[in-house]
């Protein structure tokens, strides 16, 4: 009996543990965007069809172009702000000052996701947007992925519309060689490991309450 008392006792231990787990972690899930440094993950995280743009056809420089795939980039003053064809996309965006500018990139319909491969982004550039509904956010994109040249994927938990390539520090002239969006309705939200732990609790003392009934009619006369 003692040795099912304490079996029982830590049963339900687990259980209130699982249980604060899976609101502590299913809250944070709930309310982050996720950053993936490979294509793989971020397709697989997106969980959705989604549309690439390669940049095949050249677009001159303006203060506001639309890709091929429909996006719209536009600088908040003139400069940099062009498609060279099998290249990439070519901006530059200025840190604060008296020639500030952001890159603001709006797509055709709201998504839940993007990624691009980029060159030569320096370490204060910033990926600017609501990504989960509760307001302004900022990526570093140095700081997620640690290289000037490479892959970012974002996934956010909830759909907008546009994000803003903003600098914190030095004017930035960069390259999107690929860029990929899709999405739409809310981003699936990975199940927090606290709820399996709250499951696992549940199925434990179950089985524990089984035992002891089942003890008691074995000794009954």
């Amino acid at each position: 009996m003692k040795t099912m008392r304490r079996a029982r006792a830590a049963l339900a231990a687990g259980l209130v543990a699982g249980l604060a787990l899976a609101v502590t972690v299913g809250g944070d899930q709930a309310n982050a965007a996720l950053i993936f440094t490979n294509s793989t993950d971020w397709e697989a995280a997106l969980g959705a069809p989604f549309t690439t743009d390669n940049f095949l056809t050249e677009i001159a420089s303006a203060q506001s172009i639309v890709f091929d795939t429909g996006v719209r980039s536009t600088r908040t003053q003139p400069g940099a702000n062009r498609v060279r064809a099998g290249i990439g996309f070519v901006g530059t965006i200025n840190p604060p000052g008296p020639l500030f500018a952001e890159l603001l990139w709006e797509f055709p319909a709201p998504v839940t996701g993007f990624a691009f491969e980029f060159f030569s982004i320096n370490n204060t550039t910033n990926l600017v947007g609501d990504f989960d509904g509760t307001g302004t956010q900022s990526i570093n994109v140095d700081a997620s992925t640690g290289v000037a040249a490479g892959f970012i994927g974002i996934v956010g938990s909830t759909s907008f519309d546009s994000f803003k390539f903003s600098s914190g520090g030095f004017v930035d002239t960069f390259v999107v060689e690929k860029l990929s969006f899709g999405g739409g309705g809310p981003a699936p939200i990975p199940e927090p490991a606290g709820l399996a732990l709250f499951a696992a609790g549940l199925a434990g003392l179950g089985f524990a309450g089984w035992r002891l009934r089942k003890s008691k009619r074995l000794k009954a006369p």
